[in-house]
């Protein structure tokens, strides 16, 4: 290890373990608030010191109390101190002076956390939606916070643009803010070399790509390295990266619209192109106006996140043949490309 004012610097999972918070939410902080500048090693590794480690606890707590993060990140060490120090003060008293509100349980924790997201939604506060996501990242697994936070919030936007609550520009300020949050939890940072490898996208015609992304953070929480794509991949794009980086399955999500033909077209040249121990996993709104065409293809269909991460983990329990290559269409196609 390199050393960084005198200490030897602590590597990211050492403070992810330390803080509590994930090294999604650590690499976020740092590249888009400037937090902390953690030194690097020759291999570009990030090492961080003692008082990296404590101001970041510092701004976890001030999160926590209610702060925004794009508020308080750039504070130095000495005045998130003082901030932190005087939000305990203002917590004692009133606690003295008024009787003790508990928090919501169950159900309304959640509905609480939604409330708080669509009101900065509705004010295109970008801090405000962000600082709330990252406290619900601080509180619930990933697991839990995709399924009771992340979709319903999602399916939530899109019932209030339909009653007029939101607009289009609404939606799509949220819709950035979300993205960037769920592509920094894709984070594989401490996953073994050995670990599955998946990778995720849309079919071409298919540009709604919150489903299969929900489904990657759920993917890297149960172990796998997600080679996320974006929306609208060519097959023989997926096909190429799939025979790249040795992948064991496919997540692909298909929403709107229901009746493009280049879907199906899409899928079978991708089904051609790939071993059949390759597994693909589709899900999406969709679904079932497809059904009949996706199981002429060889695929696996799925309702919803949870059922997209159900068939992945039967997928990654699955060992491939060691003999068993990419498919002559494959082989072929690389061939033809170094010739």
């Amino acid at each position: 290890m390199v050393e960084k004012k005198g200490r030897l610097g602590h590597p990211i999972q050492v403070v992810a373990n330390r803080t509590g918070l994930s090294t999604d939410v650590l690499r976020v902080w740092e590249r888009r608030y400037g937090a902390v500048a953690p030194v690097r090693t020759h291999t570009n590794r990030r090492l961080y010191s003692d008082a990296d480690i404590e101001r970041l606890e510092l701004i976890k707590r001030g999160i926590t109390g209610g702060r925004g993060v794009g508020l308080i990140a750039r504070l130095s060490l000495e005045e998130l101190r003082d901030l932190v120090t005087q939000d305990k003060i203002s917590d004692s008293r009133a606690s003295l002076s008024s009787q003790q509100v508990e928090l919501p349980a169950g159900d309304e924790v959640f509905d609480a956390y939604l409330r708080d997201f669509i009101i900065a939604i509705k004010r295109f506060d970008r801090d405000a939606l962000e600082s709330a996501l990252i406290r619900a990242s601080l509180n619930f697994a990933r697991p839990i916070l995709v399924e009771q936070l992340i979709i319903p919030l999602l399916k939530q936007m899109g019932e209030l643009w339909c009653t007029g609550f939101l607009r289009i520009v609404h939606e799509r300020c949220a819709s950035i803010v979300l993205r960037n949050f769920l592509v920094g939890m894709l984070d594989d940072a401490g996953l073994p070399e050995s670990a599955p490898v998946v990778v995720a996208t849309t079919p071409m015609g298919q540009p709604h790509e919150f489903g299969v992304l929900a489904a990657s953070v759920m993917a890297v929480y149960d172990g796998w390295r997600v080679i996320y794509l974006g929306a609208e991949m060519p097959a023989d794009e997926i096909a190429a990266v799939i025979e790249d980086q040795s992948a064991k399955a496919v997540a692909l999500s298909v929403v709107y619209p229901a009746d493009d033909s280049r879907v199906i077209t899409e899928l079978k040249n991708l089904r051609r192109l790939m071993p059949a121990s390759i597994a693909i996993v589709v899900g999406g709104r969709s679904i079932e106006t497809y059904r009949r065409a996706f199981e002429d293809t060889g695929v696996t269909i799925a309702h919803n996140v949870g059922e997209i991460r159900q068939h992945l983990r039967l997928s990654g329990r699955e060992t491939n043949s060691a003999s068993e290559g990419p498919s002559a269409a494959m082989k072929n196609r690389f061939k033809n490309m170094e010739g």
